[in-house]
């Protein structure tokens, strides 16, 4: 027979998946960096996108 209750993380395995995200976020974005590309928020909320 199938269990019919969800399975939820606790606490504790949402923020660690939660951290490895924002980690794997921050690599992607110092790797855009090292090849000159950046990118902000302006203050209407639009995404500018620098190449150097």
């Amino acid at each position: 027979m199938l269990e019919s209750s969800p399975l939820l993380p606790t606490l504790a395995e949402f923020a660690a998946v939660d951290r490895a995200l924002q980690d794997a976020g921050r690599h992607i974005v110092d790797m855009w960096a090292s090849l000159g590309v950046t990118a902000r928020l302006t203050d209407d909320e639009q995404l500018y996108v620098s190449v150097a």
